[in-house]
């Protein structure tokens, strides 16, 4: 080439090699953001991913600049941004991965973390003040790491092989809840694709016998696939087109799609633009009223857990879930809340109106006895008029047969007639008598 500077076979290698890597992470950060979107731990991987794929340029830029000057600069700032990518991969698994097993130690958390803050901050400071303690010396063929570089990378290999021999020091079968798979396999995973690259590279930075170049791709290489294999492990459940595929026909409801752990991953178009809701990461589906931005009142009725939203409209909705599941094991669940306002109401106006039916009933069963009661005083008052009437007529008559009597008082079969007249009134009064009582026999048993 004319631009002064011979490319070796070697360098052009280097080349190749950083420039696929460079895509790999690209891609990865790419995958993440589409994966992993509102995720916490899934931004800190996205930042860890940003600081190796800055080291990656950098150094590719190294290998093809002419000047050595800005050379320099460019293996000083890969170096210093490599350092900072693995104290905030050691900060993640400090945060994600061993408070899953000692968030009750909360000394040794604190301990850890701020020892990264301590050796990030002096390091990098007395790095910035003195620049040879970072590179001692520097050509396009030839590189020293400096006293500071050296230790801050032991440092952070001691922190590794820390964190991950108590890993393995727990029982195997403590498995990790918030991932898949249980702490000694993890564990082996850091130690291969992390802690044993990293040795090989604090060989090659103090000793010299190992050549850095080479061990520096192959640290790059470990740790990109590290990252991947830890991103795909902790990301959440992804909601594929299939799952959408099953809520399409409820775009006009409130849908909310959470990950097992209870983490808003999807949320519809209704629920954004709506302001019952409030702007929250989770839901709780013991304390689900927690998510609307009124008061609302819970109610169990109609067979269906309804929700009364507090406002001017008083509005219903129904809560539904359905669960998500991967192989079998439940991911996450979809939880819709469909608008039920014009239903309920008029559910409730029939139910209103029912017990005002039952309630009229009630009051006409009790009228239609005083009318049948009614009915029946007339009745016995004509009977009673009508046994009246035959009993005038009878005593009438026997008025009649006494004047008569005392007309022929003289004849002898005076106490003959007398006997007729007697047995005359005991008939009428044995009429009247069971005249009576078959009437009150009738009437007396529809009363009962």
């Amino acid at each position: 080439m004319n631009d002064g500077r011979y490319y070796t076979a070697h360098q052009f290698l280097n080349i190749i090699a950083l420039t696929t890597l460079i895509i790999f992470v690209v891609i990865s950060i790419m995958l993440c953001l589409y994966k992993g979107s509102g995720n916490k731990g899934i931004k800190n991987i996205i930042f860890v991913y940003i600081g190796l794929a800055i080291v990656m340029i950098t150094r590719f830029i190294e290998e093809v600049i002419v000047s050595q000057s800005t050379a320099y600069v460019m293996r000083y700032v890969s170096s210093v941004v490599f350092v900072v990518v693995n104290y905030m991969l050691i900060y993640f698994l400090i945060k994600y991965v061993l408070k899953e097993f000692y968030k009750h130690n909360k000394i040794l958390m604190k301990i850890l973390k701020n020892m990264i803050y301590v050796v990030l901050f002096a390091g990098l400071t007395i790095g910035v003040l003195n620049k040879e303690l970072i590179i001692n010396s520097y050509s396009f063929f030839y590189i020293r790491f400096g006293f500071v570089y050296k230790h801050m990378i032991i440092i952070c290999l001691l922190l590794i092989l820390f964190i991950n021999t108590f890993l393995l020091l727990l029982s195997p079968n403590r498995d990790m809840k918030r991932f898949k798979f249980n702490n000694r396999f993890f564990a082996t995973i850091q130690f291969f694709l992390w802690g044993i690259p990293l040795i090989f590279y604090s060989i090659a930075i103090v000793t010299h016998r190992l050549n850095i170049y080479i061990v520096e791709l192959i640290m790059y290489l470990f740790l990109s696939i590290n990252l991947s294999v830890v991103s795909n492990y902790f990301m959440p459940y992804r909601v594929t087109t299939p799952i959408f595929s099953n809520v399409k026909d409820l775009v006009l409801d409130y849908v909310f799609i959470i990950d097992a752990n209870g983490k808003i991953m999807y949320r519809n178009k209704r629920v954004e633009e709506s302001k019952i809701f409030k702007d929250i990461g989770s839901i709780h589906e013991e304390k689900i009223e927690e998510i609307f931005s009124k008061e609302v009142i819970k109610r169990n009725d109609y067979n269906k857990l309804l929700i009364k939203y507090i406002d001017q409209t008083n509005r219903y909705l129904s809560y539904n879930e359905k669960e998500i599941k991967n192989k079998g094991a439940v991911v996450g669940k979809i939880i819709t809340f469909i608008d039920r306002t014009a239903l309920i109401k008029m559910l409730d106006k029939l139910k209103e109106q029912q017990i005002e039916t039952e309630k009229t009933y009630r009051e006409l069963s009790h009228y239609s006895k005083i009318v049948y009661d009614l009915e029946k005083e007339k009745e016995i008052n004509a009977l009673l008029e009508e046994i009246a009437s035959t009993r005038e007529k009878s005593m009438e008559k026997l008025k009649e047969n006494i004047e008569n009597l005392v007309e022929n008082s003289d004849d002898d079969p005076f106490i003959v007639d007398i006997e007729k007249i007697i047995q005359e009134a005991k008939k009428d009064l044995f009429d009247v008598r069971q005249a009576v009582s078959a009437y009150m026999s009738y009437y007396g048993g529809q009363n009962d």
